[in-house]
């Protein structure tokens, strides 16, 4: 059902990604609810299950951007995994929180060799930074949104990014038998 679902909203996602996230999704998400908000949101970070790292930072095209100065030296804390983890203090604390003392801190890179590691990342991060957040609960997929990216899709007005993920999110979540929808309110 899980694969079916990232399917429907994405047109030609990695094989192996997708195997990784379905299988990892099923046995970390209690509720469809939840594993489709997560979903949909994921799908929209990586293109589709197309890439776990970001893309305009590739070869170093972010150097001295996401906290590089805060970090290990040399390294970048650009967005990696499923969810497009970002600066230093995230990167240490998914490493602490997986159980990994410091090793994605000093090595941030291996969220976009593993994809293993990559949706553990992701994970970690849905469950410390997301969804507890005012109105994630609630059924407020916007609220989501607000949690992941919100400074640049919330704040400003005019984009038209958080309904691009609400629609991402609404074909995730017919395609599980999600029955009532979360709101797209929140962001």
């Amino acid at each position: 059902m899980i694969k079916k679902a990232i399917q429907e909203a994405a047109d030609s996602p990695n094989p192996e990604y997708l195997d990784v996230v379905a299988e990892k999704v099923a046995s970390e998400f209690d509720t469809p609810d939840e594993a489709a908000m997560f979903l949909a949101q994921i799908i929209h970070e990586s293109a589709g299950l197309t890439a776990i790292e970001e893309q305009a930072c590739l070869n170093g095209g972010c150097q001295g951007q996401y906290g590089s100065d805060q970090g290990e030296p040399g390294k970048s804390y650009h967005g990696r995994g499923f969810i497009q983890l970002t600066w230093p203090d995230n990167y240490k604390a998914a490493s602490e929180g997986l159980g990994m003392g410091d090793e994605l801190y000093k090595n941030p890179e291996k969220v976009s060799e593993d994809p293993k590691i990559a949706i553990d990342v992701s994970i970690w991060f849905w469950k410390n930074r997301v969804a507890n957040e005012p109105g994630v609960k609630d059924g407020q997929f916007g609220a989501t949104t607000k949690a992941i990216n919100g400074p640049i899709e919330c704040s400003g007005g005019g984009s038209e990014t958080p309904q691009k993920r609400y629609d991402i999110y609404t074909k995730v979540a017919k395609a599980m038998g999600v029955e009532n929808l979360a709101s797209p309110d929140g962001c």
